[in-house]
């Protein structure tokens, strides 16, 4: 996982620590949706092990999505969501007493499917916005761009909670975050 999503320093986006309750405190200082994942030990370089690092990664949802999409072989043993925070607040986690992971529920509202049409749509807008007059990165740097790029954040966040929903009120809550990033997305690309 040495690339970024967002083509930008690799440190940016994952951090790799002895403990779980480090990886925690990364998680609760910064905004955004923030996966805590228990990585697979034989993964680590010799560098790393060299140097002592642990194995509780925590990277951004996005970060993990990309990941994820790349259909990676043992990915999800490999690397085994135990928390999920937004915006600091711990929104899903392992359970201890039963010794398993999180578990995926049926997507019965279509969440997973609706947060993905919304990335495919800001996703579109980014790579013309992009390709308009060549002006390359330095768009996203642009209140519209960062406003986009934000939104995208925000929506691969909504996307990862939906893959490990609770209850119904997770679903709903996650549902009325979904619609009005649709609506902010749709009012702001007129």
């Amino acid at each position: 996982m040495k690339n970024t999503y967002n083509g930008e320093s690799w440190d940016k986006f994952w951090r790799l620590y002895k403990t779980r309750r480090g990886a925690r405190a990364y998680a609760k200082r910064h905004n955004g949706v923030w996966v805590i994942i228990a990585m697979n030990p034989e993964l680590l370089s010799a560098k790393e092990k060299w140097h002592g690092l642990g194995t509780w990664l925590v990277g951004r949802s996005d970060e993990y999505l990309f990941y994820h999409g790349k259909g990676l072989t043992n990915f999800e043993d490999d690397y085994r969501v135990m928390e999920i925070y937004a915006d600091g607040v711990l929104v899903s986690d392992y359970n201890e007493e039963r010794d398993e992971p999180l578990s995926n529920v049926e997507d019965s509202d279509g969440l997973i499917l609706m947060g993905s049409n919304i990335l495919n749509l800001i996703s579109t807008e980014i790579e013309a916005s992009l390709a308009k007059d060549n002006i390359g990165e330095k768009w996203l740097k642009t209140k519209e761009g960062a406003n986009l790029k934000e939104s995208l954040v925000a929506v691969s966040g909504c996307i990862l909670r939906a893959k490990f929903l609770e209850n119904e009120t997770s679903q709903a809550t996650i549902r009325q975050e979904l619609e009005e990033l649709e609506s902010r997305y749709s009012h702001s690309s007129r």
